[in-house]
């Protein structure tokens, strides 16, 4: 399997990719930031090339075909880059989705939510509404802080990654929830 990779340096992206390659597949280019210094050494010691969007698209044509691109990126993938995988382009989202489609952690905390959840789901054109390919719920203590519930989100959104992953390798078809 050819991989696109994108993403800012989390918790999670860095382990992703380190799973990613662990599982010997071929990672074809990464859209990281500059400043993303874990990443960038992964992908060096992997021969991976990497860059910005704009990078990506000049070197695209030398690339071999893309089967999926995984994100975890932190603005909208465009066209014509979102449509350059061949089944389809995945965002791994440290919120349960849709419900907390533009809120962050402190939504949960402030209006005493009892859970949260990561989202593994198709990216479309716009932020954060594409058909959801499963969203992993979790309960969450009452006083749980800021800081407790982010790491929590991202132990689960790369058990998550790890799952969907393991599906794709399988040779299973991702499917969306009915929603």
């Amino acid at each position: 399997m050819n991989f696109l990779f994108m993403g800012k340096e989390t918790m999670t992206s860095v382990p992703s990719l380190k799973h990613l390659l662990t599982q010997g597949q071929n990672v074809v280019f990464a859209v990281i930031r500059p400043d993303d210094e874990k990443l960038k050494s992964m992908c060096e010691s992997a021969g991976i090339p990497y860059g910005s969007e704009e990078e990506f698209l000049s070197q695209q044509k030398n690339l071999p075909e893309i089967d999926y691109l995984l994100s975890y990126y932190w603005k909208l993938v465009k066209e014509p880059i979102l449509k350059l995988a061949r089944y389809g382009s995945i965002n791994f989202h440290p919120g349960p989705l849709p419900e907390a489609r533009g809120s962050g952690y402190h939504a949960a905390i402030l209006e005493k939510w009892n859970y949260w959840g990561v989202t593994a789901h198709w990216m479309d054109s716009t932020f954060d509404t594409g058909r959801i390919i499963e969203c992993s719920r979790f309960s969450i203590p009452a006083n749980i802080v800021n800081c407790d519930l982010v790491q929590m989100a991202h132990e689960h959104l790369y058990g998550l990654f790890c799952v969907i992953l393991d599906r794709i390798l399988a040779g299973d078809k991702l499917s969306a929830e009915s929603q």
